[in-house]
């Protein structure tokens, strides 16, 4: 009897740690939730957008859309933008380096801000200045 029950105990134990073991080893996949034209967008980089949005909007102190909501609306935006880069590439469109700092330029001033604070602003919000310039 005494045997059967330290048996069954060390197969429970076994079985537990396995599941233990399995389940630490789960990593989350990426999945495609979008295709446009040859584009991929993934659930990564939905989800990234999203922090970052949402990042935004608390910091801003404006209240968060549910989250079906925001979700649908940056998926929205993916998608907008993705075509728009498209249409560029397609089109022929290019940005010289010279063209874009100009442009940073000319939105610092709006915000009435140097490119230095603008590029401070823009690090604080977590975009980096070579994220924005892509």
């Amino acid at each position: 009897m005494l045997r059967t029950l330290i048996h069954i105990f060390l197969v429970s134990l076994l079985a537990v740690s396995s599941i233990v073991a399995f389940s630490a080893e789960i990593v989350k996949m990426d999945r495609i939730i979008a295709i446009v034209d040859q584009t991929v967008i993934t659930e990564l980089e939905l989800e990234s957008r999203i922090a970052t949005v949402t990042a935004q909007l608390k910091k801003q102190g404006t209240e968060l859309p549910p989250e079906n909501v925001l979700r649908k609306q940056i998926l929205e935006r993916l998608i907008s933008d993705t075509l728009q880069l498209q249409f560029a590439a397609q089109s022929g469109v290019k940005v010289d380096d010279n063209q874009l700092d100009k442009t940073i330029q000319r939105i610092a001033e709006q915000n009435q801000m140097s490119v230095q604070e603008f590029t401070q602003a823009l690090n604080a919000e977590g975009i980096s200045i070579n994220k924005f310039r892509s």
